[in-house]
């Protein structure tokens, strides 16, 4: 069964603003992962405004972000901006 299996790394690419409750979502990622899992959050930065990607009034702040994955129980929580447009956070279970 599923139940029996655990995550060794968990990508979430642009998508973990669009969750309505994401600590709930990180959670049970969390639940689902063994104590080596690597979690990587890829995202539009809320800071700059593009012509592509969700509408900036969704997007989540690096700092938003690195909270709400330190909430729910990741640790090691690296917070980078990528680039002009992304940041990228990388966090240990």
């Amino acid at each position: 069964m599923l139940k029996d299996y655990k995550f060794d790394f968990i990508l979430l690419a642009t998508v973990l603003h669009d969750f309505d409750k994401p600590k709930k979502v990180l959670q049970n990622l969390k639940k689902m992962s063994d104590s080596s899992t690597i979690l990587i959050d890829y995202d539009f930065r809320a800071d700059k405004i593009s012509n592509f990607g969700p509408p900036r009034e969704i997007r989540f702040s690096l700092d938003f972000a690195s909270n709400i994955i330190k909430q729910a129980g990741f640790k090691d929580i690296k917070a980078n901006i990528y680039d002009q447009n992304y940041y990228l956070i990388k966090a240990r279970v």
